[in-house]
């Protein structure tokens, strides 16, 4: 291999990198959407984008609070009794994850379905 070659390598490694990172970057909030399961079923999806002060989550399990603001979504209350859904950082990327067992509900960030 020549020096010529390594080097054109070299500059279309760092171009497909910023080319990735610039991808990833510029995903945005419009690209997700949260999920609302009880029990494996879903019931009710939101854009990330969408501004949402509170959403009560009332299932035969018990209740939850939830709000989506500033491209992030977190429960803010909760009648159960350990409150580990509630003291669970803001879900905010794919794959993002706030889990509340007693009452089998499961928020998660997905990727928003292709229109």
């Amino acid at each position: 291999m020549k020096k010529g070659d390594r080097t054109f390598l070299l500059i279309a490694a760092v171009i497909a990198a910023v080319l990735f990172a610039v991808n990833t970057i510029q995903q945005s909030d419009n690209d997700k959407t949260v999920v609302i399961t009880v029990d494996g079923v879903v019931l009710q999806t939101f854009d990330l984008s969408t501004n949402l002060e509170q959403y009560e989550i009332i299932t035969p399990y018990g209740q939850n609070t939830m709000t989506i603001s500033d491209g992030a979504v977190k429960v803010t209350g909760a009648n159960c009794p350990d409150q580990i859904c509630v003291h669970t950082k803001a879900a905010t990327d794919i794959g993002d994850v706030i889990v509340c067992l007693p009452h089998r509900l499961i928020i998660s960030v997905e990727e928003a379905p292709a229109p």
